[in-house]
């Protein structure tokens, strides 16, 4: 027996072989084995069916149990007490190749043969290196479904706890639940193994689902969040191997739902951050070639207080504000036979005060643009042009808060401090944008909306088809009406 499970894993350490006399069971104990890649992985113990190796070809779907596991890969370790895959018709030279030490192909080559109805993991301890420390998060109640070929249908985890990298930061969280894994993949994000299929980004997970966050740093602060998402997952090999520093493509969506953050602020001042969202989403999704065609980035009704005696945001407390509920959103798309990235929506809103929305069109936008070399990226970006735009400004109080401060300050009408900043704005934006016909037009509808503050459209379209370049734009400070001359304008005050 033990020579024949020592030709099937020639290479690994095997500290004990024990045989039950009864049914014949076999246990392998203190086993040590490298994965490839720098990846290592040691088993206290392997409980296998009776005369695995010597009779049967095959598991017959029957229960293989592993107990104190350790998964050294990519700096980050993976503990786990036990281990119990059931219902797995796993052949010998399957699990033979899997567990061979002198096997070249790394673990994740070898993850994609793993099958299984199910692999239950009541603790699971992962711990990797920090700036400060050591993060460590533990997982109990892990149960894995419909394995096939390294790819695991769902896995929920009832929860669990983290801590660290300081020694008094820990946190809880809730139910975990993920669809469409890809076990094999995974591991290779950590290296810089190649695949099968080339460089294009792959599944990683189709979606997951982390519930009730919840972390206390030992500075002081806090933070909490309804549920932590992603759904469609994907990278490239080695894409988190140094990551951020080699800039590897991530793409997928996400979203952060229900958070409330508490922070300190200056010792000096003693105060607090507090702020809370209903909501955030980022999302670089839709590849084509291995480029995100779809690019959102998004926060809702981020709300925090403006503290009284603070100097932040006394400008706003004057006006009567004690607190802002901001909602940002851009969002765009990309397309590459057309070199256009279409700026579907970029707009800033903020309750009581007012809101911004720009919408255009950009040309001569080439993949280059979205190259992971930051000056390849760049240069290209150098060379895009401004097709079209719409621009909607729109006024929800601030005008009159702050007419109603001025007029009370000075001991006028609210009518004559009006009429005194159309009067300014007049002057003001003559200067700016000079007189040519669509500065003329734009100083118009400008003042208007001074005098009366309502909404402000205005639209854009460059005389030239192929739009008017970027750069132009900041080789014409100070002089507006270079870049006025370049487009066909529209301008309305209501």
């Amino acid at each position: 027996m033990r020579l024949a499970i020592a030709r099937a894993w020639s290479g690994a350490s095997i500290g004990q072989l024990e045989i039950a006399a009864v049914d014949g069971r076999v246990a392998l104990r203190d086993i040590t084995l490298p994965l490839g890649d720098g990846a290592t992985m040691r088993i206290g113990q392997l409980r296998l069916p009776s005369g695995f190796s010597l009779v049967t070809p095959a598991l017959a779907a029957e229960n293989v149990t592993l107990r104190d596991v350790m998964i050294n890969i990519g700096g980050t370790s993976y503990r786990m007490r036990e281990v119990e895959i059931a219902g797995s018709a796993l052949a010998q030279q399957d699990l033979a190749v899997l567990l061979n030490a002198n096997n070249t192909e790394p673990l994740a080559g070898r993850l994609s043969t793993l099958t299984a109805e199910r692999a239950t993991i009541p603790e699971i301890v992962i711990e990797y290196a920090r700036t400060g420390g050591k993060q460590t998060i533990t997982g109990r109640d892990l149960v894995l479904r419909d394995i096939a070929q390294g790819k695991v249908g769902s896995a929920g985890m009832a929860g669990g706890t983290v801590k660290g990298p300081a020694a008094s930061d820990e946190g809880a969280f809730g139910a975990v639940n993920v669809t469409d894994a890809d076990l094999a993949l995974a591991t290779r994000l950590f290296t810089d193994m190649p695949i099968a299929d080339g460089n294009e980004p792959r599944r990683v997970v189709g979606a997951l689902a982390w519930n009730a966050f919840s972390f206390k740093t030992a500075t002081g602060g806090s933070l909490q969040a309804d549920r932590i998402s992603l759904t469609d997952f994907r990278a490239k090999a080695g894409a988190l191997k140094d990551w951020p520093k080699t800039n590897g493509p991530l793409l997928g969506g996400v979203a952060i739902a229900g958070a409330v953050v508490d922070i300190p602020g200056s010792k000096a001042t003693n105060e607090r951050w507090k702020w809370q969202f209903k909501e955030f989403l980022l999302a670089a999704d839709q590849p084509h070639n291995g480029i995100p065609t779809h690019l959102q980035a998004a926060a809702k009704e981020l709300s925090f207080a403006l503290a009284a005696g603070s100097e932040h945001g006394k400008a706003l407390r004057d006006l009567g504000y004690d607190r802002l509920d901001i909602s940002i959103a851009v969002e765009g798309n990309w397309a590459e036979a057309a070199n256009e990235f279409v700026v579907k929506n970029a707009a800033l809103d903020v309750a009581g005060l007012g809101s911004i929305t720009l919408r255009g069109q950009l040309g001569n936008v080439t993949r280059d643009a979205f190259a992971a070399d930051a000056s390849t990226a760049a240069a290209a970006r150098a060379h895009a042009t401004a097709k079209s735009f719409d621009l909607l400004i729109e006024d929800k109080g601030w005008f009159e808060r702050a007419v109603a401060r001025e007029a009370k300050k000075d001991g006028k009408s609210t009518d004559a401090v009006r009429e005194a900043f159309a009067r300014r704005a007049a002057r003001s934006f003559s200067a700016v944008f000079g007189n040519s016909p669509g500065g003329r037009l734009l100083n118009v509808a400008l003042t208007e909306f001074a005098k009366k503050p309502g909404t402000l459209e205005v639209s854009g379209k460059a005389k030239s088809a192929a739009g008017v370049a970027l750069g132009d734009f900041n080789a014409a400070a100070g002089n507006s009406g270079e870049i006025l001359e370049k487009l066909d304008l529209k301008a309305t005050a209501r």
